[in-house]
């Protein structure tokens, strides 16, 4: 799939949002048709996440897929808990947790639960997706990271986290 955001500055201090999402759906079209409703809800909210906390500032994609779980409320009970979070997580809530040994301080931007987790740190959008009992990451990593390191270290995490 593919994005694209134009923002365009009108007169009076107002703008105008496009987005494009085009790409091919696989599988059950109408079912992943259908999902893009909440997933299109999480972009717009990464994208107003950005425009606000990091304008300007270029992103290292981070993609990395756990392993399968029995459910998609599995994945939810799992993922919360490592990320030291309660299954009725609230926007606005502070999250701290450990990755590869270093501690992650944010704070919870977005819940669709069960499916995404939205979690904003001082140099990084942390977007946990999941559906039909996995879960992967669409992160967004505003720091000098190896992408590939960066993979295999949240990927690791997934696995242990879904334990």
């Amino acid at each position: 799939m593919a994005f694209e955001f134009l923002v365009e500055g009108r007169d009076g201090g107002s703008s105008t949002l496009r987005m494009v999402h085009s790409g091919i759906l696989t599988g059950d079209w109408e079912s992943e048709y259908e999902a893009l409703k909440n997933g299109n809800l999480l972009y717009l909210r990464s994208l107003a996440q950005y425009l606000e906390h990091f304008p300007g500032r270029t992103a290292v994609p981070v993609t990395a897929l756990g392993p399968q779980q029995p459910d998609q409320e599995t994945v939810w009970a799992k993922l919360t808990a490592a990320t030291g979070l309660s299954k009725d997580v609230d926007e606005g809530e502070p999250v701290r947790f450990t990755v590869d040994g270093r501690q992650v301080d944010g704070v919870v931007d977005t819940v669709l639960a069960p499916t995404f987790l939205g979690v904003r740190t001082d140099d990084a959008l942390l977007r946990f997706v999941g559906g039909g009992g996995v879960v992967l990451t669409g992160h967004h990593v505003f720091a000098d990271v190896d992408p590939d390191q960066a993979e295999r270290t949240w990927r690791d995490w997934l696995t242990s986290a879904m334990a």
